[in-house]
């Protein structure tokens, strides 16, 4: 009886699982529906995290957002990003101020607001990439 009831259990646990992820896809995909008439085929979208001690990318990975913007929400990174850290086991690379635009898109989410005019300072043409 107890390997029944363990076994409805984990039956259940399953199917609610599965449930989820399915409502994920549906809203995802409204999402995107939504987007389609504002986003051009052309937009490339970054996320950033700017620290005190270092500046990099995330990937498309779980972490600070970069799988709901890469994976679900299907937003286009930029081109060295892709080649570099799309699909790959490293979830953030840490950047030097000189190549921060090699790895900025049309569009940036940045996970530390306090920082960004320090960026700016350093990063020429850098400011050329956002949209605030």
């Amino acid at each position: 009886m107890k390997l029944c009831v363990y076994w409805a259990m984990l039956w259940t646990k399953r199917m609610k699982g599965k449930n989820g992820l399915s409502k994920l896809d549906h809203t995802a995909e409204e999402a995107r529906a939504q987007l389609a008439n504002i986003i051009k085929p052309d937009d490339t979208f970054t996320l950033m995290g700017v620290f005190v001690v270092d500046k990099g990318f995330y990937s498309d990975g779980g972490y600070r957002g970069g799988e709901a913007i890469y994976k679900h929400l299907q937003l286009k990174p930029p081109a060295k990003q892709a080649k570099e850290m799309i699909g790959k086991e490293a979830a953030y690379r840490q950047v030097s101020y000189e190549v921060i635009p090699e790895y900025a898109g049309v569009y940036i989410f940045i996970d530390q607001g306090d920082l960004i005019s320090e960026v700016w300072g350093r990063a020429k043409d850098f400011g050329n990439h956002l949209t605030l």
